[in-house]
């Protein structure tokens, strides 16, 4: 009975605006990153290494994302633009994002995988590469050496 309830509630709600708002602050936010997104600086700006992942990210890839700064960056400026393509973020332990990446091939072992992760999260799991090996587990790592944890 609650479901039905709120089933009926749910359809009677609108948010047209506060869609079309939230849509229009996103592409005015859009508009004003796009020139760091296609900036040439070196070292290389996290907004392009992010559009990079975005073109990269083939259409039934799945981009794990560690938690912290990579999380942010990936969250804000990875463009996930192919309904096949997932996003996985961890929301708290550091270093996560390595192993799960290693684990998401696993259990999708046809869908090809990207971690994205800082250097400090990386190195709390950096013996994984070892598991990768020996189990062929074949995945790809974008480290970002951010000096986070130095």
């Amino acid at each position: 009975m609650t479901l039905r309830r709120m089933k009926e509630f749910a359809k009677a709600m609108t948010r047209t605006s506060w869609t079309s708002r939230a849509r229009q602050l996103v592409d005015e936010w859009r508009k004003e990153v796009e020139p760091l997104r296609h900036s040439e600086a070196t070292p290389i700006r996290l907004e392009r290494l992010c559009k990079e992942i975005s073109e990269a990210l083939p259409s039934n890839g799945i981009l794990v994302s560690d938690t912290g700064f990579a999380g942010i960056w990936t969250g804000a400026m990875v463009y996930l633009t192919q309904p096949g393509q997932s996003y996985i973020r961890a929301a708290g332990s550091l270093g996560w994002g390595f192993p799960a990446s290693m684990g998401a091939k696993c259990g999708a072992p046809d869908r090809p995988v990207i971690c994205f992760i800082g250097d400090g999260g990386f190195y709390y799991y950096l013996s994984e590469l070892e598991t990768a090996s020996r189990c062929g587990i074949k995945t790809v790592t974008v480290v970002n050496n951010n000096q986070c944890l130095q």
